[in-house]
């Protein structure tokens, strides 16, 4: 099926009973094991053989039931389909896909601020105000290869933006929001993810949010953000704060 989320399936016991109060104990286990196979294979195939085989009901059980099972499903190109499945497993797939993406992410924020570590520790094989250090590098060589580091991070960083704010003008979402505005200034990686949602139901005009998000990059690029979260919620209400000297240390 591609995105296995069949791990973990949620299961909401007042849904259920709701929509299964008329079942028997067999066409309880029945359902369930259909389900089941769904969630892990997607739809079943139109096949009554299969269908039997995965209910574990008797031949007579099958008979007597799979007009009331199959109720619970609809037929569509040779597949039973289940809206309430494919809904879960479409919500779980974005789920998994959102923190794929930002686990990358923690992983650019940690290379970035270990590699801006380096250079404030002094250097881990170079040298620092003419001393040398372990491995007996030049200064100037080491200058040379943090900058080539530095430059990289940098680009990683800026390939990243550029690719979440093309996703959020296509599909302006809570995920491609967030993506977005983590990358498009360092005090933001440090934010969690329920503060930044947060702010953004804030403004619930999702039309409004990549220009935001774009006019925030522009207009803090290179500031201090003591506070990011709050920076955050005041520039998508349209009251950014301006401080005397230097714009956008909130």
């Amino acid at each position: 099926m591609g995105d296995k989320v069949d791990i973990f399936m949620p299961f909401y016991v007042g849904d259920y009973l709701k929509d299964t109060n008329r079942l028997s104990a067999a066409e309880h286990g029945a359902y369930l094991m259909l389900m089941l196979d769904y969630w892990q294979n997607g739809p079943i195939p139109d096949d009554e053989r299969i269908l039997f085989r995965l209910s574990r009901m008797s031949a007579q059980e099958w008979a007597d039931s799979k007009v009331v099972l199959l109720g619970y499903f609809k037929r569509r190109d040779g597949k039973l389909i289940h809206s309430r499945i494919d809904r879960e497993l479409h919500a779980a797939r974005a789920r998994s896909a959102r923190y794929s993406e930002l686990s990358k992410v923690g992983v650019l924020a940690r290379k970035s601020r270990s590699t801006v570590n380096r250079t404030v520790d002094g250097t881990v094989n170079g040298e620092v105000d003419g001393k040398v250090h372990r491995g007996g590098n030049p200064s100037h060589s080491h200058s040379h290869s943090y900058s080539e580091s530095k430059s990289h991070t940098h680009s990683e960083v800026e390939e990243s933006y550029r690719r979440c704010m093309e996703r959020l003008k296509l599909n302006p979402s809570i995920l491609s929001a967030v993506e977005s505005i983590r990358f498009c200034h360092p005090a933001f990686m440090k934010v969690s993810t329920m503060h930044l949602e947060n702010s953004l139901r804030g403004q619930p005009d999702t039309s409004v949010w990549h220009d935001a998000i774009s006019g925030l990059a522009e207009a803090y690029a290179g500031a201090d953000l003591p506070r990011p979260n709050k920076t955050l919620q005041n520039w998508l209400a349209g009251k950014v704060a301006k401080t005397t000297g230097r714009r956008g240390t909130l």
